[in-house]
């Protein structure tokens, strides 16, 4: 007699699926994080990364932690170093 796979415990496709979900939340949680935390970008901007962010699950936080991590930072110069 053949014994059937316990339903309690996940197959391996579930825990792949698993695995990526958490990576998505987690992705989206950082973007959430870094667009509260940089001040450099303006609120119209803020909000439009933040509604990318609800509505592209991974290109959204994506581009929103790459656009909020390039955004300059205020009292730096663009070009290191040059003085005017």
């Amino acid at each position: 007699m053949q014994e059937s796979p316990n339903p309690l415990v996940p197959t391996g496709w579930e825990a792949g699926v698993m695995i990526i979900s958490i990576l998505i939340v987690v992705l989206a949680i950082v973007a959430w994080i870094l667009l509260l935390v940089r001040k450099p970008l303006t609120p119209a901007y803020r909000l439009v990364l933040a509604l990318a962010v609800l509505m592209f699950p991974v290109l959204g936080p994506l581009a929103a932690i790459l656009i909020s991590l390039r955004a300059p930072r205020p009292g730096r110069d663009v070009l290191q170093g040059r003085q005017d």
